[in-house]
């Protein structure tokens, strides 16, 4: 590269994590002119994540949701598949707990049968700027191990 363009290249900056911290943090660093890259944590095993997960054998999907809302353009454009991809469906519903997000993520993951597609897809509706990598594509779990070696297996599980 010569050293004109070199000043010009955005600098690259990777977070790494659970899907609540990055997400908090991506709207702040993607206000700064970098090129941005959130590697998201799929150990989650409760809530709509823990359903799809259990039912379907996708790695958790919320925490890459919230990381895709969290670097989504926040234009009109995209004001209404923004708001249906962050709605959580009530008690009184059928699909109790549920994300419209996680459930996109997972029909565009059954239809493709890839996990990284679906995720290209809905980057590209919510014209997200940065990119969203899970650190696995296949079942991960967090693991505990007590001190009598019992092993507790499951972020929920390891919560209770």
């Amino acid at each position: 590269m010569a050293e004109g363009n070199a000043s010009k290249a955005r600098p690259k900056v990777v977070v790494i994590g659970g899907g609540t911290g990055i997400s908090s943090i991506l709207p702040g660093l993607k206000s700064h002119d970098i090129s941005l890259a959130a590697i998201v944590t799929v150990f989650d095993s409760g809530g709509s994540s823990g359903l799809l997960r259990a039912e379907f054998g996708y790695p958790p999907l919320g925490d890459l949701r919230k990381c895709l809302l969290a670097l989504a353009d926040e234009t009109r454009e995209t004001e209404a598949p923004r708001n249906a991809f962050k709605f959580r469906f009530g008690r009184d519903s059928s699909l109790n707990g549920h994300s419209v997000g996680n459930l996109l993520l997972a029909a565009l993951t059954t239809l493709s049968d890839d996990v990284e597609q679906a995720i290209d897809e809905v980057s590209e509706l919510l014209h997200v700027d940065g990119q969203v990598i899970p650190v696995a594509l296949g079942r991960a779990d967090l693991c505990a191990e007590l001190e009598d070696g019992q092993v507790i297996r499951g972020e929920s599980e390891i919560d209770v």
